[in-house]
Protein backbone atom coordinates (compact mmCIF):
# COMPACT_ATOMS: atom_id res chain seq x y z
CA UNK A 1 0.00 0.00 0.00
CA UNK A 2 1.68 3.62 -1.02
CA UNK A 3 2.08 5.97 1.43
CA UNK A 4 -0.88 8.93 1.60
CA UNK A 5 0.43 12.03 0.25
CA UNK A 6 1.34 14.93 1.95
CA UNK A 7 -0.34 17.38 4.11
CA UNK A 8 -0.92 20.39 1.53
CA UNK A 9 -2.94 23.86 2.74
CA UNK A 10 -5.96 24.12 0.92
CA UNK A 11 -5.43 22.14 -2.72
CA UNK A 12 -7.06 19.62 -0.28
CA UNK A 13 -9.62 20.75 1.29
CA UNK A 14 -12.81 18.72 0.64
CA UNK A 15 -16.50 20.04 0.34
CA UNK A 16 -16.67 19.35 4.16
CA UNK A 17 -13.66 20.82 5.30
CA UNK A 18 -14.08 24.11 3.35
CA UNK A 19 -17.43 24.34 5.21
CA UNK A 20 -16.77 23.72 8.69
CA UNK A 21 -13.01 23.56 8.96
CA UNK A 22 -12.14 26.69 7.14
CA UNK A 23 -9.75 27.54 9.94
CA UNK A 24 -8.75 30.38 11.58
CA UNK A 25 -6.46 33.07 9.70
CA UNK A 26 -4.47 31.37 6.51
CA UNK A 27 -4.63 27.69 6.90
CA UNK A 28 -0.91 26.39 6.88
CA UNK A 29 -1.94 23.04 6.73
CA UNK A 30 -4.40 20.10 6.05
CA UNK A 31 -4.28 16.12 7.15
CA UNK A 32 -6.57 13.81 6.26
CA UNK A 33 -5.93 10.07 7.23
CA UNK A 34 -8.74 7.17 5.98
CA UNK A 35 -8.95 3.91 7.68
CA UNK A 36 -7.53 1.12 5.58
CA UNK A 37 -9.11 -0.91 2.87
CA UNK A 38 -9.10 -3.89 5.02
CA UNK A 39 -11.08 -2.52 7.24
CA UNK A 40 -13.90 -1.42 5.35
CA UNK A 41 -14.16 -5.11 4.74
CA UNK A 42 -14.70 -6.16 8.10
CA UNK A 43 -17.53 -3.44 7.98
CA UNK A 44 -18.94 -5.18 5.11
CA UNK A 45 -19.36 -7.86 6.94
CA UNK A 46 -22.09 -6.81 9.38
CA UNK A 47 -24.02 -4.88 6.64
CA UNK A 48 -24.00 -8.69 4.52
CA UNK A 49 -25.53 -10.46 7.36
CA UNK A 50 -28.26 -7.68 7.97
CA UNK A 51 -29.31 -8.48 4.60
CA UNK A 52 -29.26 -11.76 4.32
CA UNK A 53 -30.95 -12.16 7.62
CA UNK A 54 -34.77 -12.38 6.61
CA UNK A 55 -33.92 -14.63 4.10
CA UNK A 56 -32.72 -17.49 6.13
CA UNK A 57 -34.70 -16.32 9.48
CA UNK A 58 -38.27 -15.23 7.81
CA UNK A 59 -39.13 -14.30 11.85
CA UNK A 60 -35.98 -12.06 12.12
CA UNK A 61 -38.31 -9.01 9.61
CA UNK A 62 -36.65 -6.89 7.58
CA UNK A 63 -36.34 -4.47 10.43
CA UNK A 64 -32.10 -4.52 10.29
CA UNK A 65 -32.69 -3.00 6.92
CA UNK A 66 -33.92 -0.05 8.21
CA UNK A 67 -30.77 0.61 10.08
CA UNK A 68 -28.47 0.43 7.23
CA UNK A 69 -28.84 3.74 5.89
CA UNK A 70 -27.58 5.31 9.87
CA UNK A 71 -25.11 2.59 10.10
CA UNK A 72 -23.64 3.42 6.15
CA UNK A 73 -23.50 7.47 7.67
CA UNK A 74 -21.91 6.36 10.60
CA UNK A 75 -19.49 4.59 9.17
CA UNK A 76 -18.57 7.45 6.64
CA UNK A 77 -18.11 9.77 9.04
CA UNK A 78 -15.83 8.09 11.48
CA UNK A 79 -13.62 6.49 8.70
CA UNK A 80 -11.91 9.95 8.50
CA UNK A 81 -9.95 12.00 10.96
CA UNK A 82 -9.10 15.44 9.76
CA UNK A 83 -6.76 17.95 11.19
CA UNK A 84 -6.33 21.49 10.30
CA UNK A 85 -3.42 23.94 11.57
CA UNK A 86 -4.25 27.18 10.26
CA UNK A 87 -2.37 30.46 11.91
CA UNK A 88 -4.74 30.66 14.45
CA UNK A 89 -5.92 26.96 16.09
CA UNK A 90 -5.34 23.40 15.61
CA UNK A 91 -8.72 22.28 14.65
CA UNK A 92 -8.73 18.35 15.20
CA UNK A 93 -12.28 16.33 13.84
CA UNK A 94 -12.78 12.48 14.18
CA UNK A 95 -16.25 12.13 13.10
CA UNK A 96 -17.87 15.31 14.35
CA UNK A 97 -15.82 15.47 17.46
CA UNK A 98 -12.70 17.11 18.03
CA UNK A 99 -10.78 20.34 19.65
CA UNK A 100 -10.57 23.83 18.16
CA UNK A 101 -7.17 24.15 20.41
CA UNK A 102 -6.08 28.04 20.37
CA UNK A 103 -2.22 28.22 18.97
CA UNK A 104 -1.86 31.10 21.41
CA UNK A 105 -2.83 28.46 24.29
CA UNK A 106 -0.31 25.65 22.44
CA UNK A 107 2.83 25.08 25.05
CA UNK A 108 4.28 22.31 23.20
CA UNK A 109 3.65 20.48 19.76
CA UNK A 110 6.16 16.96 19.23
CA UNK A 111 5.73 14.29 16.24
CA UNK A 112 5.70 10.62 18.81
CA UNK A 113 5.52 6.91 18.68
CA UNK A 114 3.24 5.48 20.91
CA UNK A 115 1.19 2.41 21.61
CA UNK A 116 -2.44 2.00 20.86
CA UNK A 117 -2.59 -0.43 24.17
CA UNK A 118 -1.52 3.02 26.11
CA UNK A 119 -5.08 4.05 25.30
CA UNK A 120 -7.20 0.64 24.78
CA UNK A 121 -7.58 0.91 21.26
CA UNK A 122 -8.81 3.28 18.60
CA UNK A 123 -11.41 6.00 18.30
CA UNK A 124 -11.71 8.91 20.63
CA UNK A 125 -9.90 7.22 23.71
CA UNK A 126 -8.05 8.49 27.13
CA UNK A 127 -4.80 7.52 28.17
CA UNK A 128 -3.81 6.86 31.77
CA UNK A 129 -1.98 9.93 32.12
CA UNK A 130 -4.60 12.06 30.95
CA UNK A 131 -4.28 12.39 27.28
CA UNK A 132 -7.20 12.22 25.37
CA UNK A 133 -6.85 10.56 21.87
CA UNK A 134 -7.61 10.42 18.81
CA UNK A 135 -6.14 7.92 16.68
CA UNK A 136 -6.88 5.60 13.98
CA UNK A 137 -6.19 2.36 12.68
CA UNK A 138 -3.32 2.21 10.35
CA UNK A 139 -1.09 4.82 11.48
CA UNK A 140 1.82 2.96 12.31
CA UNK A 141 2.15 3.98 15.75
CA UNK A 142 2.65 7.66 14.80
CA UNK A 143 1.11 10.47 15.86
CA UNK A 144 1.33 13.87 17.40
CA UNK A 145 0.87 15.22 20.75
CA UNK A 146 0.11 19.09 21.64
CA UNK A 147 0.01 20.46 25.46
CA UNK A 148 -2.16 23.37 25.63
CA UNK A 149 -3.56 25.45 28.43
CA UNK A 150 -7.30 25.95 28.83
CA UNK A 151 -9.32 29.08 29.57
CA UNK A 152 -8.99 28.09 33.00
CA UNK A 153 -5.35 27.67 33.06
CA UNK A 154 -5.34 23.95 33.48
CA UNK A 155 -2.66 21.79 31.19
CA UNK A 156 -4.43 19.56 28.37
CA UNK A 157 -2.99 16.91 26.25
CA UNK A 158 -4.27 15.81 22.76
CA UNK A 159 -3.16 12.77 20.69
CA UNK A 160 -3.91 12.91 17.21
CA UNK A 161 -3.19 10.33 14.41
CA UNK A 162 -1.03 11.13 11.36
CA UNK A 163 0.69 9.65 8.24
CA UNK A 164 2.81 12.79 8.51
CA UNK A 165 3.20 13.87 12.47
CA UNK A 166 6.76 15.68 11.80
CA UNK A 167 5.29 18.15 9.25
CA UNK A 168 2.20 18.73 11.24
CA UNK A 169 4.38 19.33 14.20
CA UNK A 170 6.71 21.86 12.47
CA UNK A 171 3.21 23.67 10.76
CA UNK A 172 2.20 23.87 14.79
CA UNK A 173 5.79 25.29 15.37
CA UNK A 174 5.51 27.89 12.65
CA UNK A 175 1.64 29.09 13.83
CA UNK A 176 3.57 29.70 17.37
CA UNK A 177 6.15 31.86 15.36
CA UNK A 178 3.42 33.56 13.73
CA UNK A 179 2.23 34.24 16.71
CA UNK A 180 5.20 35.68 19.28
CA UNK A 181 7.26 37.09 16.32
CA UNK A 182 4.78 38.79 13.50
CA UNK A 183 5.89 37.08 10.55
CA UNK A 184 4.16 37.38 7.55
CA UNK A 185 0.54 34.99 7.01
CA UNK A 186 2.26 34.74 3.69
CA UNK A 187 5.80 33.83 4.93
CA UNK A 188 4.85 31.46 7.65
CA UNK A 189 2.36 29.33 4.90
CA UNK A 190 4.89 29.19 2.66
CA UNK A 191 7.78 28.11 5.34
CA UNK A 192 5.43 25.19 6.25
CA UNK A 193 5.24 24.00 2.66
CA UNK A 194 9.42 24.61 2.14
CA UNK A 195 9.13 27.28 0.23
CA UNK A 196 10.78 29.69 2.37
CA UNK A 197 12.98 29.65 5.44
CA UNK A 198 10.47 29.33 8.54
CA UNK A 199 10.74 32.75 9.96
CA UNK A 200 12.74 32.76 13.72
CA UNK A 201 14.25 34.75 15.90
CA UNK A 202 17.22 35.93 16.25
CA UNK A 203 18.27 34.91 13.13
CA UNK A 204 16.74 32.91 9.81
CA UNK A 205 16.16 29.33 9.91
CA UNK A 206 15.97 26.80 6.69
CA UNK A 207 12.95 24.82 6.04
CA UNK A 208 15.01 21.67 6.41
CA UNK A 209 15.56 23.02 9.97
CA UNK A 210 12.00 23.19 11.17
CA UNK A 211 11.92 20.34 12.94
CA UNK A 212 14.66 21.72 15.00
CA UNK A 213 12.77 24.68 15.59
CA UNK A 214 10.02 22.21 17.00
CA UNK A 215 12.43 20.77 19.56
CA UNK A 216 13.85 23.95 20.56
CA UNK A 217 10.45 24.92 21.67
CA UNK A 218 9.61 21.61 23.38
CA UNK A 219 12.71 21.86 25.35
CA UNK A 220 11.62 25.55 27.05
CA UNK A 221 8.27 24.78 27.18
CA UNK A 222 9.05 21.35 29.33
CA UNK A 223 10.99 23.50 31.66
CA UNK A 224 7.80 25.94 32.29
CA UNK A 225 5.34 22.76 32.85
Amino acid sequence: MTDPEPPNRDTDADDYESKYMAGDGDVLLRDKMHVPWFFHLLFMLPVLIALGLPFVDPLAGFGPWFALPLFFVAWAIFSTLRVVVSEAQVHIQYGLFGPKIPVASITKAEAVDYKWTEYGGYGIRKGFDGTTAYNLIGDKGRGVRIHWRDDKGKVKKVLISSAHPEKVAAAIALARERSSHGASALEVAKAAQGVLPAPSAPGPATAEAAPAAVAVTTSADTERD
